[in-house]
């Protein structure tokens, strides 16, 4: 099924990083330099896609990019798959938490393992794939 990935993150390394990780591991990748551009990108989409979200970006925040688009579904999970993806886990403030536990996220830190992202990309695509099944 679907193995496009959205890489979101306002550093151009990181994303370069994630892209070489991912279409090294057979994945098409699109990426987003903000969270404007990503909910643009996933509003258009007609896949279903699985999103490397950072969370700390300028404009429009990982949890404000995940709040729109609960809003748009009127409060019904987004048909993408997310991971959050920040250098400061231990920030992440209890709304947000909430909301990454309720949508199902996992959270992986900067510096993140390579391993720990593939696992978690896989993770969701399948997921994906389920839901697209039943």
């Amino acid at each position: 099924m679907s193995r496009r990935i959205l890489i979101v993150d306002d550093d151009e390394e990181i994303r370069l990083a994630l892209r070489m990780l991912l279409e090294d591991a057979r994945y098409e990748v699109v990426e987003a330099p903000d969270g404007m551009a990503a909910l643009r990108v996933l509003r258009a989409s007609p896949d279903h896609l699985v999103v490397l979200l950072d969370n700390l970006m300028p404009g429009l925040e990982g949890m404000e990019l995940l709040a729109q688009l609960e809003a748009d579904g009127d409060g019904e999970p987004s048909p993408h798959a997310y991971i959050l993806i920040t250098a400061s886990p231990q920030h992440v403030v209890p709304a947000l938490a909430e909301r990454l536990a309720r949508l199902g996220v996992p959270v992986i830190a900067k510096p993140f393992d390579l391993d720990a992202v593939l696992a978690a990309v896989a993770a969701a695509t399948n997921r994906l794939e389920a839901n697209a099944g039943g």
